[in-house]
């Protein structure tokens, strides 16, 4: 299984759920995975997180051969039919700090067949406005999970 990560999971997990001073494991199996090629983040993850330029920016920075994925023509052609099909999703905002990286997520998860990874959680939202990414991923047959389903389908174990 491979994973493209959406810059909010970055964030919950390192601040909240996993933070790598009492989780570290979690952060070298996310390493290890990046390494085997079956995780990463587009680069405007990586620009969505430099607005803060903190520890956690620092860390991806340092890492960013192996966590980036690459971009393509096909990948661009993707984004651009993604808005076109779904011009009120909220996570096209324009500008870094604007969830702008969300279209580039999925793109990137139907591009390499990858799961994508978000914090956000799918509602019945009707209104393509409040749509997030885990709607638009089902719109696609992408399958989205949450961090946690990582840690279940790698079958990690943390001993504390």
């Amino acid at each position: 299984m491979t994973y493209c990560l959406d810059t909010n999971v970055l964030i919950n997990c390192w601040y909240f759920w996993y933070p790598p001073d009492s989780h570290p494991t979690f952060w070298e199996g996310l390493e290890k995975l990046a390494t085997q090629g079956r995780l990463g983040f587009p680069s405007q993850v990586l620009e969505e997180l430099s607005v803060q330029d903190d520890e956690l920016y620092q860390w991806c920075k340092e890492r960013e051969g192996l966590f980036t994925l690459s971009s393509s023509d096909e990948l661009e052609a993707l984004v651009a039919d993604l808005i076109n099909k779904y011009p009120d999703f909220s996570g096209i905002d324009v500008g870094i700090g604007h969830s702008y990286a969300d279209v580039y997520v999925i793109a990137q998860g139907i591009t390499n067949n990858m799961r994508v990874v978000s914090m956000e959680k799918m509602d019945g939202t009707q209104n393509p406005r409040k749509f997030k990414i885990p709607h638009i991923c089902g719109f696609e047959n992408i399958r989205c999970i949450q961090p946690h389903e990582i840690i279940r389908l790698e079958g990690w174990v943390f001993v504390h």
